[in-house]
């Protein structure tokens, strides 16, 4: 019922390269303790900051994340335990952008690395951090990426059926979750539905969970009601027609974007 998420500031990719241009590439590292996770975090003079430098001439992002942190921190073993997401932040100093990719480490002490060019360690402290702590260190733009991982490793929840305060006109959209290829939202449409039409590239499962609206799918009514579902194939024109004021509209929307090389049906080429 909505576009795909577009890769602006603040906005993980779902695998499309972008220009490389100043980009550079880190890991945030993180390792269990008895108390939760801890975020590995390294200081240069008074800036903290996760594992992460330049990409070498022809180097691919999570080459140079791996080895980056492999140079920074001495530890070996890093895994990619959540898949190969990550999260890109916003421009910053002259256009340049971070990409941080998220790795489980097991064991291993942090040995800081010998910079070649400075003929010692680039940094000058490391700390394994819980997230609260490490967000009082980081600034706005790295903490973002902070919360992001902490979104990927963390156990949380909610309630569907609180604050269902609808919006004046168009719709209401709140992201529950976004893990690998999958975005699940809750959407709460008004008596005034967006007259937009949506031509999505990510395959969409949608379940209506209160109220009664109808949709035109593929150029074809459709009438839905409480407990209905359905399943939107990518690049299907579809919108909302109308909806009834009484109980309004909440839905679940599940998003299911391709691999990259993948084509509409998720298969490859």
């Amino acid at each position: 019922m909505r576009g795909p998420i577009g890769f602006g500031a603040g906005e993980p990719d779902f695998g499309v390269d972008r220009v490389l241009e100043r980009l550079s590439a880190g890991l945030i590292i993180v390792r269990r303790a008895t108390d939760g996770w801890c975020y590995l975090l390294l200081r240069c003079f008074g800036y903290w900051d996760f594992a992460k430098g330049e990409l070498e001439p022809g180097e691919a992002p999570l080459a140079a994340a791996h080895r980056e942190a492999a140079e920074e921190t001495g530890l070996s073993g890093l895994e990619l335990a959540w898949g190969r997401d990550y999260y890109q932040t916003e421009a910053y100093r002259g256009g340049k952008r971070a990409r941080y990719y998220l790795a489980l480490s097991r064991a291993g002490e942090v040995v800081l690395g010998v910079s070649p060019e400075l003929g010692q360690p680039e940094h000058h402290e490391y700390r394994w951090l819980s997230r609260t702590e490490a967000a009082g260190l980081l600034n706005d733009r790295v903490r973002r990426a902070l919360d992001w991982a902490a979104a990927r490793i963390e156990p949380r929840g909610g309630n569907l059926l609180r604050d269902r305060a609808c919006p004046p006109s168009g719709e209401r959209f709140e992201e529950l979750l976004r893990c690998r290829r999958v975005r699940i939202e809750r959407i709460l449409s008004s008596r005034l539905p967006s007259p937009t039409e949506y031509d999505q590239a990510q395959d969409e499962w949608v379940l209506l969970l209160e109220g009664r609206a109808r949709l035109e799918l593929d150029g074809q009514p459709r009438d839905l009601g409480p407990g209905d579902w359905l399943f939107i194939p990518a690049r299907t024109p579809h919108r909302v027609i109308a909806t009834w004021p009484e109980p309004h509209c909440l839905w679940l929307a599940v998003h299911i974007h391709p691999e990259p090389g993948e084509g509409a049906d998720g298969l490859a080429p």
